[in-house]
């Protein structure tokens, strides 16, 4: 196809007539495989004379081909046909010349095709790229020297996301551009065209693209270095132009380049001090050994002179003769804040630190006009940004709020000292004034300070906690417990008493006002205020006046926090409902289940907007997206709290069991992924306190298979515990049910089998052996024969990974016992199949060999009640139905009957235990994060050397083909090695599993063993062997046996 015929293509997917467009795409995405296509298409881009749209439309189509077809993996991947390799090599002769003479629409579309030929061809087959670059940047022309940059950037951007060796040829790259675009950068930053600031833009993200893995030896040379920061500071200085300040919102104001230049060169200089300047820094450039010299030098030199700077530059912000764009005011504080940590810096700004809280912090603090608009105009969206903030959240505030946190964790005492007198000055001076909306921001500001610093303040060492008591009554809870209070202000004092809220209250009445006036401000008709009074709430009910008041109210709360969560979905929201459900399980009992059908009904209308916008476009990131996902997470939490809390009212169960069904339909049936983890938990604990398996749970089965299915099984783990429990409940219906059970082996044999296409990490491939245990031991699966035909794959597909992973199996310790366990689960179920397929893989031997080198770790309880019934059924079989290998390693398998029933003992007393321990949700103390400080200590954080010492134990299990070779007449040899081994017992690696129901949980060990032997009586030939057997093992071997035998 011509490049005429292309070009009217283009021109037909711009007519007006959807028949005709489509037509027209169907064409090209024909065309596109041919030879010449691609040049066809810059042809058209670069033609002076052809419109500007149909340029457009070439130049978008060409990117999308380029980044879906370059690279043959990546079109293979998207089922694309790849790029002919002839056209290449032209095209790589072609891109850049057409960047640089292309307009600035189109050449916005070209340079990201730079980084994907870049990543696939360079520097191989792409050898010119580096002297063009070179080329264009010594050009006079300044749209050469934009090109040049960019795709330098472009180019920088390659190395960033790449391999460490990859990453470690960078350095010669650097040497040789690097000071070309410094001095590109020195020329710029005396201009102040467009034009100028959008290179100079480009020069500071490339210093950002350069430093973010490493630092190259150029940016290190002090010379550069010096260079390198003046530019920097003099760009963040730099005067803004009458053109942009005219401009009334700041966010227009901030899409200028040369306000994005101001915003990336102060991220350098940040990024620069904390990425590097640390003494436990490891990002080092593969050409340096150490960055000591460096780090030195640049806090002896440049950091001085940067913090001289900034606060020079914030003193012309206080005066208001500058604004600063926001994006680099958070730069500057952070900067500053991360030079609190070093001594030389600190000393530097102490003096100011004064001015800084009273004319800097506290001022960005105080809600602007478009705060107190936003919370008026448009509630929900002003607590999704001036409530749920967070430590990372890239804003003024929060630099502000992260500087005054760093000041008192660092323990600087004269810091916080001199901000508690200027709080309550500020309070006492503002209570005199009249309570106007300018007057109730300042305050709003005061507080928020106090909040920041909370933590330090409610330490137990702290000697300000007894003040805060009557710091409350006097300037808090007078506004707050005052209806005619703008909102704003009473929100603030809720999150003030959030954060101090395990303060020792001296006076009752304190307490209980406070808890009345937040009440208050719960039912009051502003949605930010409802919100932050429900969370001060939930912090107030550790005190036990507070519990017992909220108890009385429990049944409106609750309902109130129900309709509050439908105007907003906040998972806050939901974690308040759901600790009130934990703490008042009684009061909420009698509208369990008309809270339940709320909470579904929300769900499912959550779920259902949430579908419908993952089908318009399913890769499409949205933040309002976002927080519905969260919240939807929050109510099935919360269902699940609330079924667990009517775990002992079995009707009431049932009915709830009825609502939640539904939430399971969609979620499974609409592969609502985000709300896998939170539905399998939900799903599993419906099961778990209904103790049944309905009909309708089993309509469900296939879905939740399916759902793991069409995801790869990557969320295995999470519904690990559901298949369990429709194992453990519902045994009697898969026994009965093969397509059911077909199921269930099929997902484990699958999962197992070596050849499928499923990246199962080995944690989640040693849960699915043991779901594969599962059914292997449950008594009405094992006496009804019902696995027998499902049990050849299954034992096939374990072995084959047995023999693939022989190597990794010793350092697998988990792992090799859960393969093991499944092979001697198919002996319990059937030994004759069992045997033949291990004989016809000639793997008896290797894998009985596994196992007694493998027996030290058999030390849960499942495991030795697994080997108990494995070694006792092979003592029924006759000779002729066991190999010889088996024949003669029956002196071993019965002297480790003897070691299996001296440990179960002492692993039934660990697992009741444990059992206990987890019934009382005994888990120790948190430690706060504030407590090993010392706030009230001015003292420097000094470096310390990390000497890590490797004391880890060898506990490696047996391999197929290494360690003891046990045989006939070893005996002693088996009894020295468990007599040595056995007692080990690795909680860390391998805990005693008692969260989940065991189909051998009722199985009396002593019991089976008398069992088993009376049966083992009535067969002559094998009782015989078993006396002869038994008079081979030492006495007191023996004498195990017996005392077992005497307790059955």
């Amino acid at each position: 196809m011509d490049a005429q015929a292309i070009l009217e293509l283009f021109a037909a997917t711009l007519d007006p007539a959807e028949q005709t467009r489509q037509q027209a795409e169907r064409a090209l995405g024909q065309a596109e495989s041919q030879a010449g296509f691609l040049g066809s298409c810059l042809s058209i881009v670069l033609e002076p004379d052809i419109q500007t749209g149909i340029k457009v439309a070439a130049s978008v189509y060409l990117k999308n081909r380029i980044q879906r077809g370059w690279s043959p993996d990546r079109a293979r991947q998207l089922e694309v046909s790849p790029i002919p390799d002839l056209d290449k090599p032209e095209f790589r002769t072609r891109i850049v010349p057409a960047i640089a003479q292309a307009s600035p629409q189109i050449r916005q579309i070209l340079v990201p095709v730079i980084l994907t030929i870049v990543n696939h061809d360079y520097p191989d087959d792409w050898l010119e790229l580096l002297p063009s670059i070179r080329e264009l940047l010594n050009q006079q022309d300044a749209h050469a020297v934009y090109t040049g940059l960019s795709i330098f950037l472009q180019l920088c951007r390659h190395y960033r996301w790449n391999s460490k060796e990859v990453l470690s040829k960078f350095d010669a790259v650097a040497e040789e551009i690097y000071p070309q675009v410094l001095s590109i950068g020195e020329r710029l930053v005396g201009e102040s065209s467009h034009m100028a600031g959008l290179m100079m833009y480009d020069v500071m993200k490339i210093y950002k693209m350069i430093a973010a893995r490493q630092l190259p030896p150029v940016v290190q040379n002090s010379e550069v270095a010096q260079r390198t920061v003046a530019l920097f500071l003099q760009t963040i200085i730099k005067p803004i132009s009458a053109e942009v300040m005219a401009l009334e919102s700041w966010s227009e104001r901030e899409q200028n380049p040369w306000l994005k230049a101001k915003k990336w060169a102060s991220f350098n200089i940040l990024r620069t001090h904390t990425k590097y300047l640390s003494v436990r820094s490891t990002s080092l450039s593969s050409g340096v050994k150490d960055l000591t010299n460096y780090r030195k030098h640049y806090l002896a030199t440049f950091t001085p002179e940067i913090v001289n700077v900034y606060l020079d530059h914030l003193q012309t912000w206080i005066r208001g003769e500058i604004w600063i764009p926001h994006s680099t005011l958070y730069n500057i504080i952070a900067f500053l804040e991360a030079s609190v940590d070093h001594k030389s810096a600190w000393k530097q700004l102490e003096p100011h630190f004064h001015g800084m809280v009273t004319h800097v912090i506290y001022p960005l603090l105080c809600p602007n006009m478009d705060d107190l608009e936003l919370f008026e105009d448009d509630p929900v969206e002003f607590v999704h940004k001036c409530i749920e903030v967070y430590p990372e959240t890239v804003t003024v505030d929060v630099a502000a709020t992260n500087f005054l946190s760093t000041l008192v964790r660092k323990g600087k005492q004269t810091a916080l000292g001199f901000v508690l007198l200027f709080l309550h000055k500020r309070l006492t001076d503002l209570a005199e004034e009249p309570m106007e909306v300018a007057i109730a921001a300042q305050k709003v500001g005061a507080l928020r300070i106090l909040q920041t610093m909370a933590p330090a303040i409610m330490m137990k060492n702290s000697p300000c906690q007894d003040q805060i008591e009557a710091f409350l009554e006097e300037y808090v809870l007078p506004d707050l417990a005052n209806s005619a209070v703008h909102p704003i202000l009473r929100a603030r004092a809720c999150q003030l008493i959030n954060a101090v809220a395990n303060v020792h209250f001296k006076n009752r009445y304190t307490l209980q006002a406070i808890y009345n006036a937040t009440l208050q401000c719960f039912y009051d008709e502003n949605l930010p205020l409802q919100v932050e009074a429900s969370l001060t709430l939930q912090a107030l009910s550790d005190h036990p006046d507070v519990r017992a008041a909220l108890g009385g109210n429990i049944a409106q709360i609750v309902q109130h926090l129900l309709n509050l969560s439908k105007k907003i979905d906040l998972d806050s929201l939901m974690a308040v409902m759901d600790e009130f459900v934990d703490m008042y399980p009684e009061q909420i009992t009698p509208f369990a289940v008309q809270m339940a059908q709320q909470l579904r009904d929300q769900f499912l209308s959550l779920a259902s907007e949430l579908h419908e916008y993952n089908m318009q476009d399913p890769n499409k990131f949205s933040l309002i997206a976002e927080d519905k996902t969260t919240a939807g997470v929050g109510m099935l939490k919360t269902l699940t709290g609330l079924e667990s809390s009517l775990e002992h009212h079995p009707e009431l169960i049932q009915e709830l069991e009825q609502v939640v069904l539904p939430i399971f339909d969609a979620v499974y049936r609409h592969h609502l992924t985000d709300f896998y983890t939170e539905t399998y938990y939900l799903h599993e604990n419906t099961l778990f306190t209904r103790k049944t398996v309905s009909p309708e749970q089993w309509q469900l089965f296939p879905l939740a298979l399916e759902a793991q299915k069409q995801v790869q099984y990557s969320y295995i783990e999470d519904a690990m515990p559901l298949l369990e429990n429709y194992v453990a409940f519902g045994a009697g219906h898969l026994a009965q049910s093969p397509q059911d059970l077909g199921l269930l082996v099929e997902l484990v044999s699958g999962l197992v089998d070596k050849s499928n296409d499923y990246k199962i990490p080995v944690d989640e491939l040693t849960l699915t052996l043991k779901l594969g245990i599962r059914l292997l031991e449950t008594p009405e699966l094992l006496h009804s024969g019902a696995m027998h035909q499902f049990l050849e794959p299954l034992l096939v597909h374990t072995l084959d990974r047995m023999v693939l992973e022989k190597a990794s199996l010793p350092k697998m310790k988990r792992y090799t016992v859960n393969l093991i366990g499944l092979v001697l689960g198919a002996l319990v179920n059937h030994a004759g199949l069992t045997f033949q397929v291990l004989e016809s893989k000639s793997l008896t031997d290797p894998f009985f060999a596994l196992w007694t080198q493998s027996m030290i770790h058999f030390d849960r309880l499942d495991d030795l009640k697994l080997e108990l019934l494995v070694l006792l059924a092979l003592l029924q079989l006759q000779d002729s139905e066991l190999p010889t290998g088996v024949q003669q390693l029956l002196p071993q398998l019965v002297d480790a009957l003897a070691h299996v029933l001296n440990a179960l003992p002492e692993a039934i007393a660990r697992h009741e235990e444990l059992a206990k321990a987890a019934d009382e949700h005994d888990f120790g103390d948190i430690d706060d994060q504030w407590a090993d400080a010392d706030f009230y200590q001015d003292e420097e954080d000094e470096d310390e050397d990390d000497n890590a010492v490797d004391t880890t134990e060898d506990t490696t299990v047996g391999s197929m083909d290494n360690g003891p070779t046990l045989s006939a007449g070893n005996s002693e040899e088996l009894t020295d090695f468990l007599n040595s081994k056995f007692h080990y017992y690795d909680s860390g690696d391998f805990d005693e599993d008692v969260y989940t129901i065991s189909p051998l949980e009722s199985m009396n060990p002593s019991v089976v063993l008398k069992e088993q032997i009376n049966q083992l009586s009535q067969k002559p030939e094998q009782f015989a062997r078993y006396q002869q057997l038994l008079a081979t093992i030492p006495e007191q071997q023996r004498g195990v046996i017996e005392a077992a035998l005497l307790q059955g």
